[in-house]
């Protein structure tokens, strides 16, 4: 992934693609995102995706990633457990939550 496009970019793809009204585009958009840049530049590691969006100046966009990817069922909690279950019964903050997801 580093060197096909600027963060910039594939932000400004995901925003688009992901949200668009056309079932087709954020269908294509989504297959984008989990075969080429999860599985293939990211090694199915949702956190290393993250770092390639840069979470802390486009966070909109990487909370609509995540959003995607926990909709399809390729990132869950060690335990199974729902991620408002987890932090539900766990009175967790946002830090630390990464040792407790489990890839698909």
């Amino acid at each position: 992934m580093p060197g096909f496009c600027s963060i910039k970019l594939r932000t400004i793809i995901l925003r688009r693609g992901l949200a668009d009204r056309s079932a087709g585009v954020s269908k294509e958009c989504f297959k984008l995102l989990k075969d080429e840049w999860l599985i293939k530049c990211c090694n199915g590691d949702p956190l290393e995706l993250l770092k390639y969006l840069d979470v802390e100046t486009y966070e909109s966009v990487s909370e609509s990633v995540m959003e995607e990817l926990l909709k399809a069922g390729l990132v869950k909690l060690k335990n199974g457990a729902s991620i408002q279950q987890h932090i539900t019964s766990n009175g967790d903050t946002a830090e630390g939550k990464t040792r407790f997801l489990n890839i698909k």
